[in-house]
């Protein structure tokens, strides 16, 4: 019997490699293929930030010491030319930050308080902004008033804004407005065609009407956008 034994054991002991080889094959043949492929993420190797465009070709690029990646790890960012939606070459920023002298304006009367020529090359919306510090006589009129106008090459009022008044009665209050420009009737932003025009700052006193207004430090500017913006 023991004799019998001795003859099974070089079968049973072959047997038994053959089925551990079996049963482990597919998570030894995982371990080959990952030893093989340790260096790598997803199959793709990986290299350091300050690698050239031609090194990382095909590759994943690590971040720096900072946490970022290169400034050129992309051609151009997508809509990198638009402000809100918007192509950058439809803006235009023109006349921006100019300053006036001091303007007197007698009375309860209107006038002019500073301006400058815009020249459109083309049909433009326009926004404009102004402010104007306030002085007055004493007495004086006590209610000064401010408005943008756009006047055509014939000096004729096209657009304009909305007015903006304060209380001028005690101190020197400041005046400030802004908007895009609309249509004489104020139901719809103006769509001005190509050509020359005056952007004017307009001012008006109200109240007492004795010695004068004072519109101090006047700026001006303006913004073009795209039609239909």
């Amino acid at each position: 019997m023991l004799a019998l034994l001795r003859r099974h054991i070089p079968v049973a002991f072959t047997a038994a490699v053959v089925c551990t080889l079996f049963a482990g094959g597919p998570t030894m043949a995982r371990a080959a293929f990952d030893a093989v492929n340790a260096d790598k993420v997803d199959g793709k190797h990986a290299v350091g930030a300050g690698a050239s465009t031609q090194q990382r070709k095909g590759k994943l690029v690590a971040t720096n010491s900072s946490g970022r990646l290169p400034n050129n790890i992309i051609a151009k960012a997508p809509n990198a030319d638009l402000l809100d939606g918007l192509d950058s070459k439809a803006l235009k920023v023109t006349g921006q930050g100019l300053g006036g002298a001091t303007t007197n304006i007698n009375s309860c009367g209107s006038g002019p308080v500073m301006s400058y020529a815009v020249h459109l090359t083309r049909s433009a919306r326009i926004f404009a902004a102004a402010s104007s510090g306030y002085g007055r006589s004493n007495p004086g009129p006590e209610r000064p008033t401010i408005r943008i106008q756009l006047l055509d090459a014939g000096g004729t009022v096209v657009a304009r804004t909305n007015s903006f008044g304060t209380d001028a009665t005690t101190g020197n209050p400041s005046l400030a407005i802004s908007g895009v420009l609309l249509t004489l009737a104020g139901d719809a932003a103006y769509q001005a065609a190509a050509g020359d025009y005056t952007l004017r700052l307009f001012g008006d006193n109200f109240g007492s009407c004795a010695g004068f207004g004072q519109y101090q430090s006047p700026q001006l500017s303006h913004l073009l956008l795209a039609a239909g913006s």
